[in-house]
């Protein structure tokens, strides 16, 4: 696999595990260094976000979008069977073995690599549940969310479920000229992107940027 040529050891080390299902894990560690996916990147710390939207494009306004995680987990669950996202079991041709075995083993789970790729998918959404995660995802409180069908707007397909209409989400738009202040703050909390891992070169690339977009001499 090409992507473990440039991966650090414990990058290499998610990339290998069967968690994931091998495409998911190359997906999520190519999105945390900025590569266009099917998978929407999210954080469960407010402050991460708040970072990430602030931390560049000084010109234009930052936007925190949330969603509240049980509300959209029971609501995607409610119309799993619907999709026809088949099982582990049934992949395997293993449907016939008792259901506490299949729980044991997560043949009962739903197999999102078996229609990876098919674009007469339906356009099912679902969180990507890692059990272990490389540096970055776990400094960054980090976790996915992953489409059925590519070029699908992730905000669209949680429109398109039945109970969306119930469910509590939004955004937070951060005023351009705020964000200098609030990346001074987060750095006070310790959020920056040396506590966050992220990429030295590029963030170094991005902030330079910023600062001559803002006329700041360099």
């Amino acid at each position: 696999m090409q992507a473990e040529r440039f991966a650090s050891s414990a990058e290499r080390e998610f990339l290998r595990t069967i968690d994931g299902e091998g495409i998911w894990n190359v997906m999520a560690l190519g999105r945390h260094s900025g590569l266009p996916t099917r998978i929407v990147d999210w954080s469960a710390s407010p402050m991460v976000a708040a970072y990430f939207a602030c931390m560049e494009h000084a010109d234009s306004d930052g936007v925190v979008w949330w969603f509240v995680q049980k509300q959209l987990d029971d609501a995607i669950h409610a119309e799993w069977d619907g999709w026809g996202v088949p099982t582990r079991a049934t992949v395997l041709g293993c449907d016939d073995i008792d259901p506490v075995l299949q729980s044991t083993f997560r043949l009962n789970e739903r197999y999102l690599s078996a229609a990876a790729f098919d674009e007469h998918s339906a356009t099912w959404i679902a969180k990507l549940h890692h059990r272990f995660m490389f540096p970055r995802m776990e400094a960054q409180q980090g976790f996915m969310t992953v489409c059925g069908r590519v070029r699908v707007d992730h905000n669209e397909a949680i429109d398109s479920l039945p109970g969306s209409a119930g469910l509590r989400r939004g955004r937070l738009v951060i005023d351009r000229q705020l964000k200098r202040d609030v990346m001074r703050w987060l750095a006070m909390c310790n959020i920056s992107a040396q506590s966050l891992l992220y990429p030295g070169i590029d963030h170094v690339s991005r902030q330079i940027a910023s600062e001559v977009e803002q006329g700041s001499p360099l």
